[in-house]
């Protein structure tokens, strides 16, 4: 749009990461051109958890490793620094009697949530985490899966009776 002063005004929308976004514009003549504009774009209000480090397979009993990692993002799914809020993970399980267990409830720090003692003690298949935190949209893992681990010692649950020795 043309202003008094022979100029023009373009709208600019900034891009959907948070930082600078620069804009360069060229005139018909030389001087002056090319006019370069750098505009910061801020993050969105926080929105919704994600799940940044999935939970992979592991052993029964044992931590997963690398860490589950939840970040609070806003809806154009940039981290949100400087959040603490609680977030909460919960277990969806396809076996009987399954429990998550080690630290379930963390605060964010900068944004990002690290789970780095979760334990499921039973085997299975296609177990779930979900992420919760009272005012963001939650977030659920992809599957995994809980084997069992090598066997360690051999025991009698019934010990044998009659038998001879020598």
């Amino acid at each position: 749009m043309a202003t008094a002063l022979n100029t023009t005004a373009t709208p600019l929308k900034l891009g959907t990461m948070a930082g600078p976004n620069v804009v360069e514009a060229r005139a018909a003549v030389p001087t002056g051109s090319p006019v370069v504009f750098t505009a910061t774009a801020v993050n969105d209000a926080p929105h919704r958890l994600r799940f940044t480090q999935s939970p992979g397979n592991i052993v029964a009993g044992a931590s997963f490793t690398p860490a589950v990692q939840v970040t609070v993002q806003d809806s154009f799914g940039n981290r949100i620094p400087g959040v603490n809020f609680q977030i909460t993970l919960g277990l969806v399980s396809p076996v009987a009697g399954a429990t998550l267990a080690g630290t379930i409830s963390l605060n964010a720090t900068d944004g990002v949530a690290s789970f780095g003692t979760l334990t499921v003690g039973k085997v299975g298949t296609g177990f779930l985490l979900v992420a919760s935190s009272g005012q963001f949209v939650p977030d659920t893992s992809a599957a995994f899966n809980v084997n069992s681990g090598s066997a360690q010692r051999l025991a009698f649950v019934v010990q044998p009776v009659g038998s001879r020795t020598g």
